[in-house]
């Protein structure tokens, strides 16, 4: 997330604006493009928008687009094209300057450095001009910190909190079980015993891909792999007509400026599949959604790495499952989803 300052004009660099096809977009005009402050969007009309290179695109946002304190959003709006979210926070003016312009958040009200601290045994010094190793061993004269200069607790506070026998004890005896023993348990008896000077750890292979964080009931897709993920005992489907599977940032935008959306109907009518994908139409055949169980209500959600290549690092995005029922009761069930970046960006 960049910074912005309020009600200044500014030139970003968005993109890249990708085709269905994944392939850089170098006609975008200004109309393609549009903003959302704080959730409220709208298409930029008048501003400057130049094509830099490979389907980058600057844009010269003007005083009015950055008068909203709070998140400033730049999304395509064109159903042929393709672009991740970029998303800016607006800042005041002098909240910016502190951070941004003079890259310090601490100063006097007198000098652009000094902070004199005066009184007996304070410090008058110039914060500004402190640099890397400044305080070192050698600069501290010998002695000057003594016993007498100490909390007459500091010791008993500093022991506290380091590690006692019996809590080392009590830790192992959590990972072996009861009976922990110091003499015949210890890291070489274990692998003594299991006949090798090495532990090796075996990792499932669905844990280094798309899983739920039981941690924090989210969803985890890895960008530039497959998400596959399952879900079940969501309810009864057994008059199904139509589901839906929809990832949004903007809850109040439209289905079209989904960040993923995904359908399957019943019977199918042809257009099953991948719908949108950053805010555009996209290739039907990238994604799917298969009812495993239609008695307990399982059904699982499936992206190709293809598809998930092209979406941006984000997270505590809204999504939700929809289920269309012949009886016209639906059922919905939500959560977040984190799109986290991937090392390696070869997907073949």
């Amino acid at each position: 997330m960049q910074l912005l300052k309020q009600s200044t004009a500014a030139t970003i660099v968005v993109g890249p604006v990708l085709d269905a096809n994944g392939v850089a977009v170098t006609t975008a005009v200004v109309t393609n493009f549009s903003i959302a402050k704080n959730g409220t969007v709208a298409a930029l009309t008048t501003e400057t928008v130049t094509h830099s290179v490979n389907g980058y695109y600057t844009i010269a946002l003007t005083t009015s687009n950055t008068n909203t304190l709070g998140q400033l959003d730049v999304i395509v709006n064109a159903s042929t094209m393709a672009m991740a979210n970029h998303r800016y926070t607006i800042l005041t003016a002098g909240m910016f300057d502190a951070i941004v312009t003079n890259g310090r958040l601490l100063r006097s009200t007198n000098s652009n450095s000094e902070v004199a601290v005066t009184g007996a045994n304070h410090i008058a010094a110039d914060v500004h001009q402190m640099q890397h190793d400044v305080i070192t061993a050698a600069a501290i004269a010998d002695n000057a910190i003594t016993a007498a200069a100490l909390a007459s607790d500091a010791v008993t506070k500093i022991q506290s909190g380091l590690a006692t026998t019996s809590g080392v004890t009590a830790s192992f005896t959590e990972i072996k079980g009861a009976g922990w023993s110091s003499t015949t348990d210890t890291l070489e008896k274990i692998a003594e015993a299991g006949g090798s000077s090495t532990i090796t750890v075996s990792i499932p292979a669905s844990t280094a891909q798309t899983i739920a964080d039981s941690a924090t009931n989210k969803l985890n897709l890895i960008r530039g792999t497959t998400f596959s993920y399952q879900f079940t005992n969501i309810g009864t489907l057994t008059d199904w007509t139509k589901i839906y599977f929809t990832v949004r940032p903007i809850k109040k935008s439209a289905d079209s400026q989904s960040l993923i959306q995904i359908v399957v109907t019943n019977p199918s009518d042809g257009a099953d599949g991948l719908k949108y994908l950053n805010g555009a139409a996209t290739t039907a055949a990238w994604g799917s959604i298969t009812v495993d169980d239609v008695h307990t209500g399982d059904v699982t959600i499936t992206l190709t790495p293809t598809a998930t290549t092209l979406l941006a690092e984000q997270y505590d995005v809204d999504f939700d499952i929809k289920v269309i029922k012949s009886s016209a009761i639906p059922l919905i069930v939500f959560g977040k989803l984190d799109v986290k970046p991937d090392v390696t960006r070869a997907i073949t």
